[in-house]
């Protein structure tokens, strides 16, 4: 059933080529066109014009860089230089030309686009379900507002527009952030009751904006706003105690956290088994997420309209390290591994902070990395002798050579070699400075990195064919956002309760050497970072850690700290006085096809 909504966006791209679709992403041509006027009319064409709101959110998901790279829990698998990767806070990167600067913008300016159309056209609709169409309504006011959240977080002021835009317009304006918040507050407040409970949702509109959704944005949106990070945004203390309120909306909801995080991603929790929809909508903790399927004719994106077999994620690519025929025993066609890129990869306090040293402690750990990749095939070596399935190829180990592990064991490499004289280890050093190690023929070199797991897809092996939902929304992100809320609101009692209850169902005491949890916390001494640390913990990859850095105004202490290709290059620190890098600079594309003079780049980069 995942598929029926899906389908309908495949339907749609011919129409949606006739509707305001240009190349100038804040400028429309003329709407007037009578096959578009009469199919928007109709309750049918009105459906699928409102499906196509949801379109974008895939194109959204392919730049995760803009939403993860260079943070403290992410940084690059590449040499330096990558421009593309938007990691060292360099000019390299953060300049005008950037190519994923440009399609970030572009992307969310056409979902804004399509929105708006089907905002203004809903009261054209003859002889359709008013209830029907009041609630597809709200869904594309949801998803305009959604696009704009990840506008004005990385660009500030920005163009903004709540109409459907019917004629050419190049003298165009930025909006101050606190008219775009105080715009985005009000246009969710309207709708927020015209959407539908998830548990509700059945059949082709499972996928669809629910109420719990509308209510999780308008959390995040009231918390951004109260963090204020520029003294811009209009926020106040008050704030805090919305997002508080709404947030915990979600949370009676949809009822306690159950099972593990790793339910959310894999069959029964476990990425050896192969399921495509183990992330679907069907999910008890998923509120709302950028949806694949494993039909990929379905994958309709905004330029790619033909449903093909070249649409879909590209996460299981861009953030599962590459696996592949450069280590012994490894399949080079069906490889159970499939493809992986490693573009960005974590950083080593992403993964210490889940406590490798104790192993089985936090069950995130043994899911959302993977330490070891195991031979699957006989392989003949240079010397001779033979790696066997089942031999282990490459391994991390968590701790270096010679360290004690919080149970008394003492860890001894040659331990590992004994009955894998072939295998690679990448120690914690190795990872933390992205030493290069050498795959099998001796001369490839391969940088030594984490194996994140989290968006694994067993067997797949296109780069740009990934059929996993990539979720947004979870429920143990409500949690968190709660926490968060109420401890900037004063209430440290309820904000370790929350903190507390996403941790209880990831660890286990009982393989903690003292019996306790090193990272319990109370009213007496929860804080910030400890929210962010669960945080990194439980949503890692799930696009929200730079604009967490950014809201809670540590970018420019913990990324320094924990991402050591930051640290080397230095430039993020010494902006710190700055802030520069709090904003993302205005595409020059953009630029040029502005006749407002006054329409200026954001300050710090040069045009």
């Amino acid at each position: 059933m995942k598929t029926a909504i899906l389908k309908i966006f495949t339907i749609l791209a011919a129409i949606v080529l006739l509707c305001p679709g240009c190349e100038d992403y804040l400028t429309e041509k003329p709407k007037g066109d009578l096959t578009t006027d009469l199919v928007y009319s109709t309750p049918d064409g009105y459906e699928r014009l409102v499906a196509s709101c949801y379109i974008p959110l895939r194109n959204v998901s392919k730049y995760s860089p803009m939403a993860i790279s260079g943070t403290d829990l992410f940084t690059v698998n590449a040499d330096e230089g990558n421009s593309d990767l938007m990691n060292d806070y360099t000019a390299l990167s953060f300049n005008t030309t950037n190519g994923m600067i440009d399609m970030w913008w572009k992307i969310l300016y056409k979902g804004v686009q399509w929105c708006n159309t089907a905002i203004e056209r809903a009261d054209g609709v003859e002889g359709g379900v008013e209830e029907t169409i009041k609630t597809r309504r709200a869904e594309a006011v949801f998803l305009k507002n959604f696009y704009y959240f990840f506008l004005v977080q990385s660009f500030g002021d920005i163009p903004y527009r709540d109409y459907e835009v019917s004629s050419p317009e190049t003298d165009i304006s930025r909006t101050p952030e606190a008219d775009v918040y105080a715009g985005m507050i009000a246009d969710l407040e309207a709708i927020k009751e015209d959407l539908p409970k998830k548990a509700s949702l059945s059949g082709a509109d499972e996928g669809r904006v629910c109420w719990e959704a509308c209510r999780q944005l308008l959390a995040e949106i009231y918390l951004t706003r109260g963090w204020d990070y520029n003294g811009k945004l209009g926020g106040s203390d008050k704030d805090f105690k919305l997002a508080a309120q709404y947030a915990d909306d979600v949370i009676s909801s949809m009822g306690a956290l159950q099972g593990n995080s790793a339910d959310s991603f894999f069959p029964d929790g476990d990425w050896t088994k192969d399921g495509y929809d183990a992330s679907s909508d069907k999910n008890s903790e998923i509120i709302f997420s950028f949806r694949f399927s494993s039909d990929r004719s379905s994958n309709t994106e905004i330029w790619n309209t033909s449903g093909d077999n070249s649409v879909g994620s590209n996460m299981h690519y861009m953030l599962t390290a590459g696996i592949s025929t450069t280590w012994y025993g490894i399949l080079d066609i069906n490889s159970m591994y499939g493809a992986g890129g490693g573009g960005n990869v974590p950083t080593s306090y992403a993964y210490e902070i889940l406590h490798p040293e104790m192993k089985g402690f936090d069950k995130r750990a043994n899911t959302f990395f993977n330490d070891a990749i195991i031979a699957e095939v006989e392989e003949e070596t240079k010397d001779g002798t033979k790696v066997f399935p089942g031999d282990t190829v490459v391994f991390i180990p968590g701790a270096e050579d010679g360290e004690v592990l919080a149970d008394g064991t003492v860890i001894n490499y040659d331990d590992y070699r004994i009955n894998n004289p072939h295998i690679v280890i990448f120690s914690p050093t190795d990872i933390a400075e992205g030493n290069l190690c050498y795959s099998k023929d001796g001369l490839t070199e391969i940088r030594a990195r984490f194996f994140f797991w989290k968006f694994f897809e067993p067997y797949n092996r296109y780069e740009d064919m990934g059929s996993k939902d990539m979720p947004y929304m979870r429920l143990a992100g409500s949690y968190l956002t709660a926490a968060e809320a109420y401890l900037m609101a004063g209430n440290k009692g309820r904000a370790a309760e929350l903190y507390t209850a996403v941790r209880a169902r990831s660890i286990d005491l009982s393989m903690s050497p003292t019996g306790k949890d090193p990272d319990a916390r109370t009213a007496a001494n929860i804080t910030i970072d400890d929210i962010l640390d669960e945080r990194g913990r439980e949503l890692s990859g799930e696009f929200h850690r730079w604009f967490d850095l950014k809201r809670t105004k540590t970018l420019y202490t913990r990324v320094p700290k924990y991402n050591t290709r930051v640290k080397k290059a230095g430039e993020l620190e010494k902006d710190a006085s700055v802030g520069k890098y709090l904003l993302r600079p205005i595409p020059d594309n953009e630029i040029q096809r502005v006749t407002n003079p006054d329409f200026k780049q954001n300050p710090g980069y040069l045009i």
